[in-house]
């Protein structure tokens, strides 16, 4: 679903007890005056166990996310393991090496006091 801006606010995969699909989730969008997404909710069906993950972002000048912060509903105790993705901090605060245009050429990200390289790309100029 999207708003009036052609913003995603909501997308889902319900769950469908009759065909046996146990496993659902929503995920909405929240924008903030910039047009960068604010919140991110995620809402996740287990059998019958409800996860709700709510994330909140932060950019910097040049409109990259300098923080993700995020809660868990019922609580767990972070980082939380994930297979085949990142692991889960409640804080992590990432750092840019940009150029002159603010295109950024390497990112960090620090979470638990750790700072790790997580992408570089090699920009070719054109004439």
């Amino acid at each position: 679903m999207y708003d009036n801006n052609d913003r995603l606010i909501e997308r889902y995969a319900p769950a469908d007890i009759k065909a046996k699909l146990t496993d659902g989730w929503i995920e909405k969008f929240t924008y903030n005056k910039n047009g960068t997404v604010k919140t991110r909710t995620y809402t996740h069906l287990f059998y019958e166990e409800v996860r709700i993950e709510t994330s909140t972002f932060k950019y910097d000048n040049c409109r990259n996310i300098s923080e993700v912060r995020t809660s868990l509903n019922p609580e767990e105790e972070f980082p939380v393991i994930r297979l085949e993705m990142p692991p889960l901090y409640e804080l992590e605060e990432f750092e840019y090496t940009y150029n002159e245009d603010c295109i950024w050429t390497e990112k960090y990200s620090i979470a638990n006091g750790e700072r790790q390289l997580r992408s570089k790309r090699i920009l070719e100029l054109k004439p």
